[in-house]
């Protein structure tokens, strides 16, 4: 991909395709003969074994840093490493610098690039949820496709949990080549994420099918461009500390550690762009419980980002005893179990220790840690059932709020929801999965729209749970 940035005899390095020039030669010279430009980039290696034989390089005599560029002096067998220091020969002028008997290693932009076919800058179809990109350029947080076409828009699709929308993406048969000529092209991922990573389930489904458009693409080096879907729904409220995971990483939500195993050289968001020109650009999805045929081998890309996340713990053949984690929500979010104590009673009659936690108090280590630690995860549909995923083939049981009109989310049962919310995850982390339908809470009640007849608002719902159906989907799950 790299001799594809730089065209022939150039390598990529640093966001500029590095040129060895000929003796005397400027690298503005140098740079303008492969209709490019000089751009100020600084190597953090040796650049000229990357142009010479190798059995020739090490022949050479290395000699101390010298000028701001190295220098190859051919004719001597010798060569300079670049000096950093601001008085070296040619820092003041690097692109117009020369001397006599040097071959300078040039920084320069890559090839200024000629409009292509419409149809090839399209590597995968733009009706689908992920698109692939040539030449693209993002200009004051809109996205910019050169190509040979009438100037005219269309749009991609950004697929989700809660549907697709349609992003507008425009066409320009000169702009690239008019802005981009300047600019140092690299690779981008452009990911929309819902709820800006605030929510575990749509952080992983973020993050997940990043890792497999990476892997098939044969992505190096890529900066990663978030496009915020800007919807509010959901659980957004029950996740309200930031809370990042790895150091350096901008706080986007709480969730927004995960990005770190992606390996982008940068991050930002996309509608913050100024001007940012790329080479090849792919469009992601944030979906991919209900993708599955489109990505067959989502259970394996999500393993890798659970492993990454949280290695296996080793357990001895000996370990007999089965915890539950139960997971209790605040009042005021919906979803709130009223009879935890009658819960934990029909656990502990069956041999199980349970532990009672309301997951958003933790930090997203201790969750992940708990989730790890547990065989059985139980509790109201929501968002904290996202960590089953973590478990080792354990069962994640899903008490559901009943709805008196409207679609149920939920088929009662085990192992019959695959395509569903939780469901389909379970099925993606090999994990077991019963869910089945609650009454409303007499003690917390929640009084309904009456103008919502369907009660769309059912997550407002909290339950009472149905603790005779709990008895038999845990005996159930303990057989299997």
């Amino acid at each position: 991909s790299k001799s594809q940035h730089c065209g022939s005899g150039g390598h990529d390095h640093q966001h500029a395709c590095w040129r060895l020039g000929l003796p005397g030669q400027s690298c503005d010279t140098v740079c303008r003969a492969s209709s490019s430009n000089f751009t100020e980039a600084f190597a953090k290696e040796l650049l000229l074994s990357k142009f010479l034989p190798l059995d020739v390089f090490h022949n050479l005599n290395e000699q101390h840093e010298w000028a701001s560029l190295e220098c190859f002096v051919e004719s001597e067998g010798r060569f300079h490493r670049a000096s950093i220091v601001s008085d070296a020969p040619g820092a003041q002028d690097r692109a117009q610098w020369s001397y006599p008997i040097c071959s300078l290693v040039c920084p320069c932009t890559r090839p200024l690039l000629s409009p292509v076919p419409f149809a090839s800058t399209f590597l995968t179809s733009p009706s689908q949820c992920t698109t692939d990109f040539t030449n693209v350029a993002i200009v004051h947080g809109s996205l910019v496709v050169f190509a040979v076409r009438p100037e005219y828009s269309f749009a991609v699709k950004a697929c989700a949990e809660i549907g697709s929308a349609w992003y507008q993406v425009q066409t320009s048969s000169s702009m690239f080549g008019d802005i981009c000529s300047l600019q140092s092209q690299s690779d981008a991922l452009l990911l929309p994420v819902t709820m800006r990573l605030s929510s575990p389930f749509h952080a992983v489904h973020s993050v997940v099918p990043a890792v497999a458009r990476l892997e098939q693409s044969g992505f190096g080096s890529f900066e990663l461009l978030l496009v915020d879907h800007k919807y509010v729904h959901g659980d957004a409220s029950a996740w309200p500390q930031p809370d990042v995971m790895q150091p350096g990483i901008p706080v986007v939500g709480r969730f927004d550690g995960f990005l770190a195993i992606l390996g982008a050289s940068r991050m930002a968001w996309f509608h913050e762009q100024e001007l940012n020109c790329f080479s090849r650009a792919l469009w992601g999805t944030e979906l991919m419980t209900y993708t599955s045929r489109a990505m067959p081998a989502a259970s394996r890309y999500l393993k890798v980002f659970v492993d990454t996340l949280a290695p296996p713990r080793v357990t001895s053949g000996s370990e007999k005893s089965v915890d539950a984690l139960l997971i209790q929500r605040p009042v005021q979010d919906g979803r709130f179990i009223d009879n935890v104590p009658e819960v934990e009673l029909v656990f502990v009659a069956l041999g199980i220790s349970v532990n009672v936690v309301e997951m958003q108090q933790l930090s997203v280590a201790d969750q992940i840690r708990m989730a790890r630690s547990t065989q059985i995860l139980f509790g109201a549909h929501g968002d904290a059932l996202t960590w089953a995923i973590f478990m080792q083939s354990g069962a994640l049981l899903e008490a559901v709020p009943h709805r008196q009109l409207g679609y149920q989310v939920c088929e009662e049962g085990c192992g019959l929801n695959s395509e569903g919310i939780f469901g389909g995850l379970a099925r993606l982390s090999n994990q077991r999965h019963c869910c089945w339908s609650n009454p409303p809470s007499k003690v917390w009640p929640v009084a309904m729209d009456e103008n919502d007849p369907w009660e769309w608002q059912w997550r407002r719902l909290n339950i009472h749970v149905d603790v005779a159906k709990l008895r038999r989907y845990v005996s159930e799950v303990l057989v299997i």
